[in-house]
């Protein structure tokens, strides 16, 4: 577990090499993780030159996910970390260190409660702290925190008085932290019951006269209220220019973005159509997978169409536009009904999804270029279980 490795922490920098560079130039490994068939966790691995695989699960002789487990995972000082609920319920580490893979138990370690069946799962790092973010049994959003020594648990919605969660898409939990207006902000993103879309906050100053953990209606009036988050859709969040911002498919079926930002000198939650201000084509449902990230100056937002096609919808500086990513590339049609992330690695913009057979297929731009590729076969990977996720960053040696 991370007691064991928090002294290894070695800084690292990443290398930056310019867009018409061949992939093969990078230097930092590409890591893809996913569950296969029987439960256990799959790692695809880019080394510069090279794919292989590895079962993660096997390596560290660890406890196989349930049959709905979501993944999440980040790289934690120069280290791998992917998250998982096992058979038994619990929140499982798998983390590679000393060149080994190991397993941890974090529910146990820190007296947590189980896992709801359904839960998302989501994470975040802000080293030396860990956080894991779930839904446990009982109804309410925990997070399993890791201090640098040692694992604990906490109850935010009880903590921050919050409406009771309700499941959408099975990734329908956000987390991201920020440093605004000279404060860090932790803020975790679901659905309420009553169809809203809320923030869990720690940032004393948001809402306004808030002090520890509070809970905000996002999509409730305001000064820009946006569409409430469509029943089933799913929720994905991240940082851009230092602003939080969390994007969901709206009840008119289009893409929406809530993101808090200075807006004429006064800082606020403001909501906005992309699908409208794109000119480009809707999800092709509202269960769509989402995924993004901050590209240079561009915020770089995909999702799904119902041709099916992945579709970028990016912010330029001023204005949003729409690429169709799998025309660009050649690629072959992604399978709509399974998961997709994405990732910055090396300054290429990458995204990773599954075709219908459970091959875990990429899109990635470089050499000004929009590429595809096949990664399971092109090192014999196993296929993806049905309803699998995916998690990819940038790993550690």
């Amino acid at each position: 577990m991370k007691l064991m490795r928090f002294g290894l922490f070695v800084a690292f920098v990443i290398a930056f090499f310019g867009a018409t560079l061949p992939l093969w130039a990078a230097t930092s490994p590409d890591v893809i993780y996913y569950l296969d068939s029987s439960g256990n966790v799959n790692e695809l691995r880019f080394n510069g030159s090279s794919w292989s695989t590895t079962n993660v699960t096997q390596a560290a002789s660890a406890i196989a996910a349930n049959a709905k487990s979501r993944l999440t995972g980040h790289l934690y000082g120069s280290g791998d970390n992917v998250w998982y609920v096992g058979t038994d319920s619990h929140i499982h580490e798998l983390s590679y260190y000393n060149s080994a893979w190991h397993k941890s138990d974090n529910t146990s370690l820190a007296n947590a409660p189980d896992a709801e069946g359904n839960s998302p799962l989501t994470s975040v790092a802000n080293y030396p702290n860990d956080y894991v973010v779930y839904v446990a049994a009982d109804g309410d959003i925990h997070q399993l925190d890791f201090n640098g020594t040692s694992w604990s648990d906490s109850d935010l919605t009880t903590l921050s008085n919050a409406p009771v969660f309700s499941l959408a898409g099975p990734d329908s939990l956000g987390v991201s932290i920020a440093s605004e207006q000279g404060n860090l902000n932790e803020a975790i993103y679901f659905k309420s019951v009553a169809g809203h879309l809320y923030t869990i906050s720690n940032y004393v100053a948001y809402p306004y006269g808030c002090a520890g953990w509070c809970s905000t209606d996002l999509s409730g009036p305001g000064q820009f209220e946006p569409e409430d988050p469509a029943a089933n859709t799913n929720i994905f969040s991240h940082i851009y220019e230092s602003s939080q911002e969390v994007h969901y498919v709206g009840e008119n079926g289009d893409l929406i973005q809530i993101a808090y930002y200075d807006f004429n000198g006064e800082f606020d939650w403001y909501g906005s159509d992309i699908t409208s201000a794109s000119g480009g084509p809707a999800p092709g449902n509202a269960s769509t997978p989402l995924t993004g990230y901050q590209n240079s100056s561009y915020d770089d937002i995909y999702f799904m169409t119902s041709t099916p096609d992945v579709f970028m919808n990016w912010l330029n500086g001023s204005q949003w536009e729409n690429t169709n990513v799998t025309s660009l590339s050649y690629g072959s049609a992604p399978d709509p009904s399974r998961a997709m992330t994405g990732e910055i690695w090396n300054t290429y913009p990458e995204v990773y999804c599954f075709l219908p057979n459970g091959d875990v297929y990429e899109y990635a731009f470089y050499s000004n270029y929009w590429h595809s590729l096949d990664v399971s076969s092109v090192v014999n990977a196993p296929a993806a279980r049905s309803g699998s996720p995916i998690a990819a960053f940038t790993g550690g040696s």
